[in-house]
């Protein structure tokens, strides 16, 4: 399993969002990794996990 990591960042607090999913799972998810990217936010994939 893969953990995918983001940071939010709205106005002064930061929120840490974890998905973790099957490989299978990840596509469906990307879409909503793209718009957080559009969105300025810090995705940071961890392939360790």
């Amino acid at each position: 399993m893969k953990s995918l990591q983001f940071l939010m960042i709205k106005g002064e607090k930061i929120y840490r969002i974890t998905y973790t999913a099957e490989n299978k799972e990840f596509p469906e998810f990307l879409p909503l990794v793209t718009k957080v990217m559009i969105n300025s936010f810090q995705v940071e994939l961890n392939p360790n996990l």
